[in-house]
């Protein structure tokens, strides 16, 4: 039911039951069930509501031209930060299968999370690069990640960013490089000294 109301046309009720997510998510039943059916049980929704915040705020911000763009750091619409720490909580705490159904379902809105690191906040990019390496974890998780070609906008918080997010967003780029393509990238970038730099052996 909570799912539902993130589809609420009152941007005040989805970033509510966002935030009651993100709290429900740590009990292991209940994110299990939102894992469910390839993500339907709940997991699906909040990637979804994660989505349709960030391309909503992108098509207003370019409206609104370059006045709506005095701060770059504030969260693109309440409620994306929780739901993203939802996905992260998710992917952390899940088994093979509850990351193959997020990867399958999420992977998409957490890396467009990453790519518009500019405009959202270190709890947006760090969440979801935290979630982006639990995912890579697995192999068919990597696949789907490959094309979506992650790596450059993850390194350009590896540079850009400090803390919690620089060094989750390291971690993921060391776990995507188990996949050929994703290494290839990596290199070409010099992406693998930023992963020694970063992520302890």
């Amino acid at each position: 039911r909570l799912a539902k109301l993130l589809a609420a046309s009152d941007p005040t009720v989805g970033s509510r039951a966002a935030t009651v997510l993100s709290r429900l998510a740590r009990d292991p039943t209940t994110a299990k069930g939102m894992c469910a059916r390839g993500g339907e049980g709940g997991a699906g929704a909040v990637a979804r509501f994660v989505g349709e915040r960030l391309r909503t705020d992108a098509e207003t911000r370019a409206a609104g031209g370059e006045s709506d763009k005095k701060d770059k750091k504030v969260e693109p619409f309440p409620g994306v930060e929780p739901a993203v720490r939802t996905l992260a909580v998710l992917a952390n705490g899940g088994d093979a299968t509850a990351r193959l159904a997020l990867a399958e379902c999420a992977s998409e809105a957490l890396v467009e999370c990453i790519r518009v690191g500019e405009l959202v906040g270190d709890g947006v990019v760090g969440n979801a690069a935290l979630a982006i390496g639990d995912l890579a974890k697995e192999g068919t998780g990597r696949d789907k990640f490959a094309a979506l070609e992650p790596v450059k906008p993850l390194l350009a918080v590896c540079h850009k960013r400090t803390g919690a997010a620089q060094k989750n967003a390291a971690i993921a780029c060391a776990r995507l490089a188990s996949h050929p393509k994703m290494l290839e990238t990596l290199k070409a970038n010099n992406g693998l000294e930023l992963i020694y730099r970063y992520v302890q052996p």
